[in-house]
């Protein structure tokens, strides 16, 4: 039996909600934003979140095309949603604690490596990545 392509996850408004706080963590871990990080953050927002969405949510990609395009817009407005919403580290932390299914957890954990490898993972990134791939049981093979 011949697979297709594999099925992009779906994530759901919790899922990206937490991934989003993740974000504002790993973007205030080391004090520097990068254009470098910037990019990436919008890059992989658009290949989780934006193509996630729903028609209807404004964190969706753009129309007309098949593939989700970076949208600065609408990546900024989701994170200073999450800075709303998730107002303080623990807060953020126990959102992505709600997050279980690990195919998800899998794909924002690499996500996040992702953002934090765009120039260079610094010390201070560390402790996340590290309390996340404890916290979410990430299996490397």
């Amino acid at each position: 039996m011949a697979s297709g392509p594999p099925v992009p996850l779906t994530l759901t408004p919790e899922e990206q909600l937490a991934f989003s706080g993740l974000i504002r963590l790993l973007i205030r871990a080391d004090g520097e934003f990068t254009a470098e990080e910037q990019f990436v953050v919008e890059k992989v927002m658009a290949e989780l979140v934006l193509r996630s969405a729903s028609p209807q949510s404004p964190y969706r990609s753009a129309q007309g095309s098949g593939a989700a395009q970076p949208d600065p817009e609408a990546t900024w407005a989701l994170v200073d949603r999450a800075g709303r919403e998730l107002p303080n580290d623990d807060a953020i932390r126990a959102a992505a604690l709600k997050v279980t299914n690990p195919e998800v957890r899998a794909a924002l954990y690499c996500a996040l490596q992702e953002i934090a490898a765009a120039d260079s993972v610094s010390e201070a990134e560390w402790p996340l990545l590290d309390w996340l791939a404890t916290a979410w049981e990430i299996q490397w093979s």
